[in-house]
């Protein structure tokens, strides 16, 4: 099957608009006779992050640190699989917003799987 924005875009949505799990996804093609695996879709949606989503968020990130003030919280998780690292370590999520009174709102995640110093 070949890659288009536009399937690329109906997954996308399908799996975080809609909230639908990949396994899903993928046994709906299979009822139809599509054999499209988990590991394709996947790699469209983090194609489709770092194509489309990634320039998005690192404008946001560029206007978030002109801001005088911001907001900041450290929420610490864990990650089951991560290369070089036990299932019981703790990695970072880090949720970064402007104040209040921002005339345009910016709220970004990001993960850090040490604590920065």
């Amino acid at each position: 099957m070949w890659h288009s924005y536009s399937t690329s875009h109906r997954r996308f949505t399908q799996i975080l608009g809609w909230s639908r799990p990949i396994y899903r996804i993928e046994r709906d093609f299979n009822r139809k006779e599509v054999y499209l695996s988990r590991q394709t879709m996947s790699n469209w949606m983090l194609r489709c992050a770092r194509d489309y989503l990634e320039p998005i968020y690192e404008e946001l990130r560029r206007r978030l640190i002109l801001c005088v003030m911001l907001h900041a919280d450290e929420t610490t998780l864990q990650v089951l699989r991560e290369a070089g690292k036990k299932a019981q370590t703790k990695s970072y999520m880090w949720l970064y917003r402007t104040s209040g009174d921002a005339e345009h709102p910016i709220v970004l995640y990001d993960y850090k799987s040490t604590v920065i110093i």
